[in-house]
């Protein structure tokens, strides 16, 4: 395996840790994440009120992950040619627009389950474009060893943004009126814009890498590709971690039927519900430090996928709404864990010049199979019920674990090792 080392320019040397650029960077992140999480909430509830069947419903989340598999290897080559700042601030008007446009197709009660399909499909576009961005400039923003601190603090705004604040107003307002949850989603975003115009002022000038300008998207796409499966830490991780999005999307995407046929929760009480993913992924601020401090990198990853495996079994197997929401908690928290170390891992190890394009191969095959497991989960339950999906999905995690853990353990120990890099 090729040799991995870490980088810290000169510039980030004298700066601190986490810089004013990255303070903007994370203010405009956690607003649109506020209204991200408002129109998350309502949208599956518009979905729900045109249609009960678990296909149709469950079908909103392949829209919005189907640009990941279309479209999410050209993002990573427009991040790598481009200023990845300002590629951030068109990708969120975009979105602001996209998101206005359904709220008055909602307020005027003129919505379809087709214009749902469409916008989802537009904002998965955008995002594929933002969220490669944003992780390929955060290098640019903060120090080497303020990487760990900047990821969670952008897990933190995700988790409480997307899936606390955001779902709980935008729940609980949606019943008041409908559309009021997409206004608020538009107005984040333009708020996003803002600051992030702020950010551009701390990044430095775009430069493209020499030797670059003039090759093919297809070719700068396999350079892409090559560097992932020349190094298997990263290829064994994005397998995993698109694995264990298949089987984890058996059941989420239909979290909302769920929590109504067989918790019998209210619009509010499914809030409160994908709040408790807020409150694992704020504990998991926490406990990332400590945990990855007391065993390590590998020992953080096994036991994210071991209690990510158990805790779909165990919701699969309960009748209990409180009992399902510390499930969701365990789970998120897990999964915050996941994610910090290892996109900071990326980060770090990943040369400037690539990191666009090798974050799109990681994140393309992460991301290409949610739809895939949201279809083949709302066939499942529609077919066998809503239970079997967790089921399902937890058997799913546990035997991806015992088939590709051995081998990330093996390398990451085999890097350490090589290249004396402090994991």
């Amino acid at each position: 395996m090729p040799a991995l080392h870490l980088r810290d320019s000169p510039k980030l040397q004298q700066r601190s840790a986490l810089g004013p650029g990255f303070s903007s960077v994370w203010t405009a992140f956690t607003i649109s994440a506020l209204g991200s999480g408002a129109a998350a909430a309502a949208l599956p509830l518009v979905g729900a009120s045109l249609s009960h069947d678990p296909r149709v419903v469950s079908g909103l989340t392949v829209a919005a992950g189907l640009p990941w598999l279309c479209t999410g290897l050209f993002a990573g080559v427009l991040v790598d040619r481009s200023d990845r700042a300002r590629l951030m601030v068109l990708t969120d008007i975009i979105r602001g627009v996209l998101a206005a446009i359904i709220a008055v197709f909602v307020m005027l009660g003129e919505a379809q389950i087709w214009m749902l399909y469409i916008v989802c499909l537009g904002m998965g576009v955008a995002e594929t474009v933002f969220d490669n961005a944003s992780q390929a400039l955060l290098p640019d923003l903060v120090e080497s060893r303020g990487l760990e601190a900047a990821n969670s603090r952008t897990g933190f705004s995700d988790s409480v943004g997307k899936r606390f604040i955001g779902p709980l107003i935008g729940s609980a307002i949606f019943a008041v009126a409908a559309s009021a949850p997409f206004w608020i989603d538009s107005a984040s975003f333009l708020f996003s814009v803002a600051l992030l115009i702020v950010a551009r002022r701390y990044t430095s000038p775009f430069i493209a890498t020499p030797g670059e300008q003039g090759k093919s998207v297809f070719r700068d796409i396999g350079v892409g590709f090559q560097w992932l499966w020349r190094h298997r830490i990263f290829a064994r991780l994005a397998a995993l971690v698109g694995i264990l999005n298949l089987f984890t999307n058996f059941s989420i995407p239909t979290l909302v039927l769920f929590s109504e046929d067989y918790l019998h929760l209210s619009q509010l009480g499914y809030g409160m519900l994908l709040a408790c993913f807020a409150v694992g992924g704020l504990l998991g601020i926490f406990l990332t430090p400590l945990v990855t401090g007391r065993l390590g990198v590998k020992e953080c990853i096994v036991l994210s996928v071991v209690v990510n495996g158990l805790t779909q079994l165990l919701i699969g197997f309960s009748r209990s709404a409180l009992i399902v929401a510390g499930l969701i908690i365990l789970c998120s928290c897990a999964g915050l864990i996941w994610n910090t170390v290892t996109i900071s891992l990326r980060q770090r190890m990943v040369p400037t010049s690539l990191l666009g394009r090798v974050n799109s191969v990681y994140r393309t095959i992460a991301w290409a199979t949610i739809p895939i497991g949201a279809l083949a989960g709302g066939a499942m339950a529609h077919a066998w019920g809503l239970r079997v999906t967790w089921l399902a999905g937890g058997i799913g995690i546990l035997l991806a674990g015992v088939l590709l853990l051995p081998g990330i353990w093996r390398d990451i120990g085999k890097t350490v090792m090589e290249d004396s890099v402090p994991l």
